[in-house]
């Protein structure tokens, strides 16, 4: 067995990009692209629970989030995955494309039947930092 210790990879070409092989060996992942930048365990009233790269939440009215990072994507072309935690199974939890930005996420809950709803959250996001 052996052990790697390090504090800071760099590429060769660029340094930072990352190529990692996939399993079975035929394709290659760019290590940066696969990492989440954010992640959240936000509260039903955009607290923070527990997080990486967000700096404070935003409870917009019912079912409606939003939720400041600390540092920015480089625009707004990120991809949010969100569902509801707890109490909540079973609603839906989607992405506010219409209120994404650079520095924010925004996250909104619905029941099944379209009313919105309170609710804990956990979310991720992957995408290029600025």
């Amino acid at each position: 067995m052996s052990t790697i210790k390090t504090n800071t990879i760099t590429g060769t070409t660029s340094a930072g990009s990352i190529v990692v092989t996939g399993e079975g060996g035929s394709t290659t992942t760019n290590l940066q692209q696969g990492l989440a930048k954010v992640w959240g365990v936000l509260t039903n009233a955009a607290a923070l629970t527990n997080s990486f790269n967000i700096a404070s939440g935003t409870d917009n009215g019912t079912g409606d989030y939003s939720y400041t990072l600390t540092s920015a994507f480089s625009d707004a072309n990120h991809a949010t995955t969100a569902i509801t935690s707890g109490a909540g199974a079973g609603r839906m939890c989607t992405s506010n494309t219409a209120r994404k930005a650079a520095g924010t996420i925004a996250v909104e809950i619905e029941t099944h039947s379209g009313s919105a709803e309170d609710l804990a959250q956990e979310v991720s996001t992957h995408g290029d930092l600025a």
